[in-house]
């Protein structure tokens, strides 16, 4: 807030010699008093803290209004809030001070300016005890200032159409003459400015209130001149609209300029807890602040006036994109992250922010970038991607050994099908849909035929693989659908949904006939085997997969009855 105070119109008020003047910022903070407040505080008995800079003005009004009522300190309090929150640009209040050699009037005035998106108010308090006791001659100092003012004021009657007044002989090189002539000011305003300044009449002669707006005057030399345009109604008609009108005209050209520089310092220092530099059109270094001066070494006098290439050797990317110069120049700004290296040749990764700076006109100005020194993230960052490496891998280690584990607890170890127990959970499901939705299902049971002499004659070895073997055999004649597992020692159990005893029977007839063609030993022709296979379809009367599976065993039974090596289906009979 410093530089705002600093500015010359601050600073200007700042120096007056009578009155007392203070610069509030957003929050009502004295940020700024000038030395006839700080006498006149002295003089009236008030400590440093109430009434010098970082005090809170608004504070000392709520103060008084608690000490005591006061319509005084109330006006000020109120009126400050409303400029404060943007209702109001300025207001005024008169005022009895007590004071040791007697009481003073003062007169009040604050008046609002908002630069960016923050207001200021300037405070300033006149004494006007003479100019009360003496209203005449006070009067007379008036029309006496008015006519030594630097601006133009004159009234205009609505009604005539005429200028009834001017204060000045001249005004841009123009005399009291030309001005005074209908539409003299109009005919000579810049053509931008035209639509918003006959707007703003429009307003002041539909609302009569005070407003101001600021345009381009072109004066006798034809030079464009900015200045601010007062309006104020005096008197009205009897329909509220304005009957005469008073206009001041300020020419506010160098003003306008030193706002431009405002604002281009302003925008250097949105993000003072970063690296702040800034350039002119041609990245010559005008600014460099004091995270830049920690980061990079260089100190601002080695760096301000010398070309950002000459100080910051830079690695970009490299990623393909568009080059950063050209891209900041086509969409006025640029973000991404570089490597750029300081005093001592050490490299620090940088994200870099670059915006571009434009006049009203819309030319680009100078550049500002806002970067920050994400070295330390980098590291994090990179510490990180390898925490996550070795994380993804234990995972993927974990959700293998996950998969083997309900593989196992799902699946026979020797044969690779289902086990008794994950049958049994499957099955369960599907004889469930089949009786709800009264769909077909069948079971089959199979066990291989004399199982113990092929153990006792080949070994336990030789049986594993014929166990094995018949299982790969089983599982390539049933469906997808099927639930194949392996029963219990060498007997083996299908569920088959919506399959009807005969379409089981085929099913099993096919695994008899694959089961008889294998060979134990290839050598020996004789040396095979073969299962006997019983099978049950499911009716209205089976109660539950138990009483189907027990139907199966029962027609598994006949087939062994029947001499091996045969399929035979469950009918009511127990055949």
């Amino acid at each position: 807030m410093s530089y705002f105070v600093n500015t010359p119109g601050a600073d200007g008020l700042l120096k007056s010699p009578t009155a007392q003047v203070a610069i509030l910022n957003s929050q009502g903070r004295i940020i700024g008093v000038n030395e006839v407040w700080r006498q006149s505080a002295r003089e009236n008995g008030c400590t440093d803290g109430n009434f010098f800079v970082d005090a809170n003005y608004l504070t000392v009004c709520e103060n008084a209004l608690q000490m005591e009522y006061d319509i005084t300190a109330e006006g000020a309090y109120l009126g400050l809030q409303s400029i404060l929150r943007g209702e109001q640009s300025e207001f005024s209040i008169e005022y009895l001070c007590p004071f040791p050699d007697g009481e003073r009037w003062f007169v009040m005035r604050a008046i609002g300016v908002q630069l960016f998106k923050n207001i200021y108010v300037f405070v300033v308090h006149d004494d006007i005890t003479q100019l009360r006791a003496s209203l005449g001659k006070a009067e007379t100092r008036f029309h006496n200032f008015i006519q030594s003012l630097p601006d133009v004021v004159y009234t205009l009657d609505l009604k005539t159409r005429q200028v009834t007044s001017f204060n000045r002989d001249s005004f841009l090189g123009y005399t009291r003459e030309e001005l005074m002539a209908p539409g003299s000011i109009q005919q000579n305003i810049h053509p931008d400015d035209v639509p918003s300044v006959a707007a703003h009449w429009r307003e002041i002669l539909g609302a009569g209130t005070s407003t101001s707006i600021e345009y381009r005057v072109k004066n006798k030399a034809g030079q464009w001149e900015w200045v601010d345009s007062r309006k104020t109604a005096m008197s009205t008609n009897l329909d509220g609209t304005p009957s005469e009108i008073t206009v001041v005209l300020r020419v506010i050209t160098n003003r306008k300029q030193t706002e431009e520089q405002i604002v281009y310092h302003a925008r250097i220092l949105e993000n003072v807890n970063d690296v702040i530099i800034g350039t002119d059109e041609n990245f010559v270094i005008r600014y460099w602040n004091a995270a830049a001066e920690r980061t990079f070494g260089w100190r601002s006098e080695e760096v301000v006036g010398k070309g950002t290439s000459e100080i910051l050797r830079t690695i970009f990317s490299g990623d393909g994109s568009e080059d950063p110069v050209r891209a900041i120049r086509r969409t006025g700004k640029w973000k991404g992250e570089v490597i750029q290296f300081t005093k001592d040749d050490q490299p620090v990764n940088i994200d870099a922010n670059i915006m571009t700076i434009r006049n009203e006109a819309g030319k680009i100005t100078g550049f500002v970038s806002a970067n920050r020194d994400i070295t330390k993230r980098k590291q994090v960052e990179e510490n990180l991607i390898q925490a996550k490496s070795a994380i993804e891998a234990a995972n993927l280690e974990l959700q293998k050994a996950l998969i083997r584990e309900q593989q196992l607890a799902r699946t026979d170890s020797l044969t690779g099908i289902l086990n008794r127990r994950h049958f049994f959970s499957l099955a369960e499901h599907e004889f469930s849909v089949a009786e709800r939705y009264g769909m077909r299902a069948s079971i089959i049971i199979f066990d291989i035929d004399h199982f113990k002499q092929v153990n006792d004659r080949w070994g336990h070895q030789v049986g594993d693989d014929v166990l094995r073997r018949v299982s790969h055999i089983a599982r390539e004649q049933v469906r997808a659908a099927d639930v194949l597992a392996r029963y219990g020692g060498e007997e083996f159990i299908v569920f088959l949904p919506n399959s009807s005893a005969d379409e089981a029977a085929n099913v099993a007839e096919r695994i008899r006939r694959d089961v008889m063609s294998y060979r134990i030993d290839p050598e020996r022709t004789q040396a095979y085997i073969t299962v006997s296979v019983g099978i049950a379809e499911r009716t209205v009367e089976t109660e539950s997969l138990d009483h189907l599976i027990r139907h199966a065993d029962q027609a598994l039974y006949a087939a062994k009855e029947a001499g091996r090596n045969c399929v035979r289906v469950y009918d009511e009979g127990g055949r």
